[in-house]
C-alpha cells in the first residue's frame, strides 16, 4: 500500500494524479473518480491511502483509494 497527494485534479474529466510520498520524482499515478471514496472529487494536496497497479496499457494507476484522516489513518469506507 502507498501513500500519497493529489497533484493534479480535473473536476470536467473525473480524473487527476497522485504522488506516491516515497517516489517525489515521478508525474503521478493515474487516479479515476470512480476509484475515490464516495465517488468524490479531491482537493489537491489531500492525502490518500492506495493501491498501485498496473494498466493494460503499461502506465500506473491507484486503485482502492482511502482518504487519509487528520490523525493518519485511512478511512476504510
Amino acid at each position: 500500500m502507498a501513500s500519497g497527494r493529489i497533484i493534479k485534479w480535473f473536476n470536467d474529466r473525473g480524473f487527476g494524479f497522485i504522488q506516491d510520498d516515497g517516489d517525489r520524482g515521478n508525474a503521478g499515478d493515474f487516479v479515476h473518480i470512480t476509484a475515490m471514496p464516495d465517488a468524490e472529487a479531491p482537493q489537491i494536496g489531500q492525502r490518500f491511502d492506495f493501491d498501485r497497479v498496473t494498466g493494460m496499457d503499461g502506465r500506473t494507476k491507484a486503485v482502492n483509494v482511502r482518504e487519509v484522516t487528520s490523525w493518519g489513518e485511512a478511512a476504510y469506507l
